[in-house]
């Protein structure tokens, strides 16, 4: 795990009314140690779907969901039979 892309919610309850910019920072820095990239997005609606796409597509060894059962059975799919890891 070294590169690491996470994708989330912006409409969860945790997350309403939080300044996105703020959200993503934490998340970084909490996930960032050992020489890991980690690269975090805010995203609702059909943007989620567009964003795992993305990250399924890209170089990032790692996906990290936080979303409801539809986000994440949707990025099992998008991920089945690659060498990426589904978090």
């Amino acid at each position: 795990m070294r590169d690491v892309s996470v994708i989330l919610n912006a409409r969860a309850g945790s997350l309403l009314g939080r300044d996105h910019a703020e959200i993503r920072k934490h998340v970084a820095d909490a996930l960032g140690g050992g020489g890991r990239r980690v690269t975090v997005a805010l995203a609702s609606g059909r943007s989620i779907t567009d964003a795992i796409g993305r990250a399924a597509a890209d170089s990032h060894d790692t996906l990290i969901v936080g979303g409801g059962d539809g986000s994440v059975s949707y990025a099992a799919s998008r991920l089945a039979g690659g060498n990426k890891v589904l978090g």
